[in-house]
């Protein structure tokens, strides 16, 4: 099996509140928010 490299995208779902969601990773896990559309509640976040 080869080994794995850098993680470049993952994708989550987020529950129905993308505020509390995005607060958490922002505020608790220190990652930045990218990007935000909102419809239709998707944001990118990077570490």
């Amino acid at each position: 099996m080869p080994a794995i490299g850098a993680v470049r995208q993952i994708a989550l779902s987020a529950g129905r509140d993308l505020d509390v969601t995005l607060a958490f990773w922002r505020d608790v896990l220190g990652m930045a928010v990218h990007a935000r559309f909102d419809p239709p509640g998707i944001a990118f976040i990077m570490a």
